[in-house]
């Protein structure tokens, strides 16, 4: 399941370590600053559409959007889940 706040933290911190400020992020991603904004605080649910536009500009693959900052232990266990996910039994 993704994690809007995760990504949109994510965003934030790559996007300063490039040094590139809010509006011009927006500006060259075609969305508005105030849009930005409640994606990089996690408020809205953000298109893969966005998700790439964005990740183009601050040149890294989308997949870094979703995980920057987590170590490979937790990327790993969610790996792990996405790929056996539990099954609840039926009671018949």
């Amino acid at each position: 399941m993704l994690n809007y706040v995760e990504i949109g933290q994510n965003i934030v911190t790559l996007r300063k370590e490039r040094g590139i400020k809010q509006e011009q992020l927006a500006l060259d991603s075609g969305v508005s600053v105030s849009f930005l904004r409640d994606i990089e605080h996690g408020r809205v649910n953000v298109s893969l559409d966005t998700l790439e536009k964005l990740a183009v500009i601050l040149v890294v693959p989308v997949w870094v959007l979703l995980v920057y900052g987590r170590d490979d232990e937790s990327i790993l266990s969610e790996l792990h889940t996405a790929e056996h996910p539990t099954v609840e039994k039926a009671v018949v």
